[in-house]
């Protein structure tokens, strides 16, 4: 079995919410564009903490996850 990769663009929302309203200029919303790696099961988008930084994204909760390695538990971000 192959890995998909896709590149792929994510944006802060309350950027692109703003940039709408005509508060900030589109030119502001902050962008990071990474290649993802393709996972039909899952549930989360995982960023690096240099992308989340990018992003302005805060820190929302902490959860805990299965994977094919076992249960751990990941850090959740939402929009700055």
């Amino acid at each position: 079995m192959g890995r998909i990769v896709e590149h792929i663009k994510v944006q802060n929302y309350v950027d692109v919410a703003n940039a709408s309203e005509e508060i900030i200029p589109k030119s502001e919303i902050r962008t990071v564009e990474v290649d993802a790696i393709i996972d039909t099961g899952a549930t989360f988008v995982c960023l690096s903490r240099k992308d989340i930084e990018t992003l302005g994204l805060n820190f929302h909760k902490s959860v805990s996850i299965g994977t094919a390695n076992g249960k751990t538990s990941r850090r959740i971000f939402s929009r700055g």
